[in-house]
């Protein structure tokens, strides 16, 4: 997204230019909102002119959630919102999180790496903890949240991550490579008919 674009979301979402940190994605205990609530509550206690935390994404929480944003001073929701005005927002956040429970490899993380974002990644998943250690939640916990986030502010720049590994044509090129060598019998074939 381009700086045009970051400002227009700034201002459709009525941001201003007041910094912020964003999730991005469904709006469940399964994705670690309401540890980051507290997480959050608790940083922003220690912090000088904290910046907002704002939700993007669809609340399945209903009642609960809007209960809790409601006692989370700088907590926004704006509700679902379209991929390119996520991207953009994404691109105008301080930092984005995904403290998420369960993940395999989400493309919200990886879409902020490549917006030069900083990231407060989920545990578990071997790609991150290989190449984002320093941003990765140990566990999803209000005291893990409060603590990476201390950690994310006070990193000159966005951490390193190998996007290429995920290009499509390079996915691609192995998935063919790994069917043409199956087909010549290039590869383990006890289990072929």
């Amino acid at each position: 997204p381009s700086d045009q674009e970051v400002r227009l979301a700034r201002h459709r979402y009525d941001l201003g230019q007041t910094p912020y940190l964003l999730f991005v994605g469904d709006v469940t205990r399964r994705k670690g909102v309401y540890a980051l609530l507290d997480g959050y509550r608790r940083w922003r206690s220690e912090v000088e002119d904290p910046p907002r935390l704002v939700f993007a994404g669809n609340n399945w929480e209903g009642e609960r959630f809007r209960a809790a944003l409601r006692q989370t001073p700088g907590g926004l929701y704006l509700g679902p919102v379209p991929h390119d005005e996520a991207l953009a927002l994404m691109r105008g956040a301080e930092l984005v999180t995904l403290p998420s429970r369960s993940e395999a490899l989400p493309y919200v993380i990886l879409e902020a790496l490549a917006l030069g974002r900083s990231v407060l990644c989920p545990p578990g998943i071997p790609e991150f903890d290989a190449y984002l250690s320093g941003s990765v939640l140990p566990e999803i916990m209000p005291a893990t949240i409060a603590a990476g986030l201390r950690t994310a502010r006070t990193q000159a720049e966005a951490p390193f991550y190998p996007l290429d590994q995920h290009d499509p044509h390079r996915i691609a090129e192995k998935l063919l490579d790994l069917y043409t060598r199956a087909i010549d019998g290039g590869v383990d074939n006890r289990w072929r008919a």
